[in-house]
């Protein structure tokens, strides 16, 4: 596929990861941006921690052939955790998503990022929305019959998602504070009223903010 990735960026990857991602740009429509993230590319993975990628490309996929796409790559790599965004979706998601600005700040972006437009910080209406849905989902996972099942990975991701939404409160990105919270969390005896005291936490300290410059954004592009 014709992908607008500097070589020279790819080789300037860890041996480890440029395997992967060339491997995984073989079979991606043509892809504009890269960005590795996560505990492996921090330096601090776990046992169980996958190589994660995010790829940017001009076209939208639909869902049965990102599914194809990622069942392809795990049989490849098995512990490559890969997702796909248009570039119309990620400039998007920079506003709805937190997570996506936490991410380009902690991984390493392989080409033009100016292509998601100007840096913005992330609206504090998101970081809200993701916080009241953290509480949805751990209010959901109470109805569960095993809501501890797969060795509590449901709770992991939730504290990740929660400890990346104060981090942007507070103005930080750091996987490796990120990584010593989610330990310190799951070490927890009561993990989920935990989760529910931080994201209350979240949400109060959201909405004494002031709006900032990624609201006005939000609200252009949802209000036209």
């Amino acid at each position: 596929m014709d992908h607008l990735i500097p070589s020279d960026a790819l080789t300037q990857l860890p041996d480890a990861w440029r395997k992967r991602v060339t491997d995984v740009l073989a079979l991606l429509p043509s892809c504009r941006l890269v960005i590795c993230y996560g505990s492996h590319w921090g330096g601090i993975p776990r046992a169980s921690s996958d190589y994660d990628v995010l790829t940017v490309g001009d076209q939208s996929l639909v869902h049965s052939a990102i599914l194809q796409i990622r069942r392809t790559i795990r049989t490849i790599w098995p512990d490559v955790d890969w997702h796909w965004l248009s570039i119309s979706a990620a400039r998007a998601n920079r506003l709805i998503n937190p997570t996506l600005n936490w991410i380009m700040n902690t991984g390493y972006v392989l080409g033009d990022a100016s292509l998601l437009g100007e840096p913005v910080p992330t609206p504090i209406l998101s970081i809200l929305g993701a916080a009241q849905d953290v509480m949805v989902e751990l209010e959901d996972l109470q109805q569960w019959d095993d809501p501890w099942g797969d060795n509590g990975r449901e709770y992991r991701q939730l504290a990740k998602r929660l400890v990346v939404l104060e981090q942007t409160l507070d103005g930080i990105a750091d996987s490796r504070m990120l990584s010593q919270e989610l330990e310190s969390i799951m070490q927890s005896p009561d993990v989920e009223h935990l989760l529910m005291r931080r994201a209350q936490q979240v949400i109060a300290k959201a909405h004494h903010m002031t709006g900032n410059a990624g609201d006005r954004l939000l609200e252009s592009m949802i209000h036209g």
